[in-house]
């Protein structure tokens, strides 16, 4: 029976071992090092003058295109970066990292948004602001990542939003699978 409770409590112990070893939501690699990072999406802001203040509605947001810049809510996430292999996520301070907001098009436009990304030394990690993000008839959201001389990399399409429906959500994200599945012409970004 003790050799039964010993084989038992062995592959568990690998199992959770393992998990803790693998967490790693998004990896890229910067200067030769591998480096992984994990999105926290923060409550939205509104911008009713020209201050950015917090909301109680939970980001990411889709403002219609008809909505006035004052009463657009603007999306933000904290992002924490640490090195690979690192289970105490120790957060990582990389000076030629870009992230920001990108739309792809099933026609093969595509373009980027203005955003706010800054590492925030109080808080050990990156901050993704001012993301005012517009719905547009044909077209998915993402955010993209930019590491030194390393080419820019899809970070997440963006299929859910928290003032959407259900049904809105799934339209979301069927037109990411269609805009992810069509080519793309030169994109630029704007950040």
């Amino acid at each position: 029976m003790k050799s039964k409770i010993i084989i038992f409590f062995i592959p568990l112990f690998c199992f959770f071992s393992s998990n803790a070893w693998a967490h790693c939501p998004f990896e890229f690699q910067n200067k030769s090092e591998s480096y992984c990072l994990e999105v926290d999406w923060q409550n939205a802001e509104s911008r009713p003058q020209s201050k950015f203040i917090e909301t109680q509605t939970p980001s990411p947001v889709l403002n219609a295109m008809t909505t006035p810049s004052s009463r657009r809510l603007f999306s933000k996430a904290h992002i924490l970066v640490w090195k690979n292999g690192d289970v105490d996520h120790n957060a990582v301070y990389l000076p030629n990292l870009a992230i920001y907001p990108f739309m792809v098009m099933p026609g093969g436009h595509s373009h980027g948004a203005r955003s706010n990304f800054y590492f925030d030394a109080d808080l050990q990690l990156y901050v993704l602001a001012e993301m005012a993000f517009q719905a547009m008839s044909e077209g998915c959201w993402q955010l993209r990542l930019k590491s030194g001389s390393q080419d820019e990399q899809l970070l997440m399409n963006i299929e859910s939003f928290s003032n959407l429906t259900a049904d809105e959500n799934l339209n979301q994200s069927l037109m990411c699978s269609i805009c992810s599945s069509a080519p793309q012409t030169s994109p630029h970004h704007n950040h």
